[in-house]
């Protein structure tokens, strides 16, 4: 019994020696200084405000530094002259610092440095949804927004109506639906 006990030691040991002689592979996560918003403006070519109207993520990213496109349609500027519309860059993931529950259709406040003929920003640039604290932090370190003059070609960003509107086109386009099942169930019943 004894003998047993001991190979079992000596085989949990070497196991446990094989484990650990492999390496884990290097973590990598986003580490953000905390600035405050006049701080993040002092660092940013443009500091403006939008709707994303577009999201551009690659569908199998090789890496989480890959680069995701947001295009996002500005109305009014704190800081710089951009465009009225703009093709923000970011990693694909927040662990290497990308944008992280930025969508399609989200008003935010932008903070983005020049990189050629796009924009480039991060999770740490301070980018994220418009509040009313930003904005007004904003505006006192800044002075009030200009509006920003829309691109030649811009896409325009649907409005409240439309939203509404496409909404209730859908709910009466599903209650329509229901209403022909329940028919041709009624139909199939009597002809039984």
């Amino acid at each position: 019994m004894k003998v047993k006990a001991f190979l079992l030691v000596v085989a949990m040991l070497a196991a446990t020696l094989v484990l650990s002689w492999q390496q884990a592979p290097r973590a990598a996560a986003c580490s953000c200084v905390a600035m405050t918003p006049a701080e993040q403006a002092e660092m940013a070519d443009v500091v403006a405000r939008g709707t994303v109207v577009a999201v551009d993520r690659p569908a199998r990213p090789s890496s989480s530094t890959d680069d995701a496109t947001y295009t996002v349609q500005l109305t009014e500027a704190w800081k710089g002259d951009p465009p009225g519309s703009v093709d923000v860059l970011t990693a694909v993931d927040g662990a290497s610092c990308g944008w992280e529950g930025i969508e399609q259709g989200m008003e935010i406040i932008l903070f983005a440095q020049a990189d050629g003929a796009a924009w480039r920003s991060s999770l740490c640039d301070g980018s994220g949804p418009v509040t009313v604290d930003l904005a007004e932090a904003l505006t006192a370190a800044l002075g009030e927004p200009t509006a920003v003059a829309p691109s030649p070609g811009d896409p325009v960003a649907p409005g409240p109506s439309q939203v509404g509107l496409a909404a209730d086109l859908a709910l009466l386009g599903g209650v329509m639906a229901v209403l022909v099942a329940a028919g041709i169930t009624v139909w199939f019943v009597r002809r039984r």
